[in-house]
């Protein structure tokens, strides 16, 4: 992130307690981007056991708050980490292989979504699939992963939890004024806006079912290009535009 970083930026970094976060903000385009690695989403304790969570979030919150880049809860929060996932389940002898165990999978992913969405509101959270990585060997069934995905990105928020996000509950009396309006705009709290998670799909961008240095999208069979890295943020930064537009008016975002 910092040599990537244009003039004017601000690079951060936060660790200890087994955490670690890289960051860096571009006040020109009022934007700040924070990864934090977690070595998957759905095979490792700190991310399937649901006591973890509220304890897990103030960790980030913490560090977030340390880095001194950005001084409001975040805007949206992506889950990704696939490959690291069939790693860990091939060193593990766990490989899912049974439609049970892809629906615990979903279960967990969707638990992890509610988390964050109980512990910040207002964010948009995002969850990024994934080609079909060759890099270790570990194999893994991406297709059924990323449908996995795409399923809980379909899911709607409850019509409170929808309504909550967008600030038509609990307003102040000078905004009462403003209800009807934004009773109107609802129904984008209840489409876009309600969705319990926005897809990020960067299985869609490379054109391989097995992406190997040979396909032309990776470098490795696992770590993609410059270009394809670059084209993926800038969907993906146009993609949480729109959302912004769409559902700022009614305070989701």
């Amino acid at each position: 992130l910092a040599r990537a970083l244009p003039a004017g930026g601000q690079h951060a970094f936060a660790g200890g307690s087994g955490l670690a976060m890289d960051g860096c903000a571009v006040p020109l385009l009022n934007l700040t981007v924070v990864e934090t690695h977690s070595a998957g989403m759905a095979s490792l304790r700190p991310s399937n056991d649901a006591a973890l969570q509220p304890a897990r979030l103030r960790g980030w919150e913490l560090a977030l708050a340390a880095m001194r880049l950005h001084h409001r809860p975040p805007d949206f929060v992506t889950l990704s980490g696939e490959e690291w996932d069939f790693k860990n389940w091939a060193r593990a002898g766990r490989q899912p292989n049974s439609s049970l165990a892809w629906r615990e999978v979903g279960e967990v992913i969707r638990m992890q979504v509610e988390a964050i969405r109980s512990h910040w509101p207002r964010a948009v959270v995002m969850v990024r699939t994934m080609y079909g990585a060759t890099y270790g060997g570990f194999g893994g069934d991406y297709g059924a992963y990323n449908a996995l995905l795409r399923e809980v990105s379909t899911r709607r928020l409850s019509r409170r939890a929808a309504r909550a996000a967008g600030g038509v509950a609990g307003q102040q009396p000078e905004a009462l004024a403003r209800r009807a309006e934004r009773e109107r705009a609802a129904g984008i709290v209840e489409t876009e806006c309600g969705r319990l998670a926005h897809e990020s799909d960067v299985a869609s961008m490379a054109h391989c079912s097995a992406c190997s240095s040979r396909s032309g999208w990776t470098k490795d069979g696992m770590h993609p290009h410059e270009w394809f890295t670059a084209s993926w943020i800038e969907i993906v930064l146009n993609q949480m535009a729109d959302l912004g537009a769409a559902c700022q008016d009614l305070g989701a975002v």
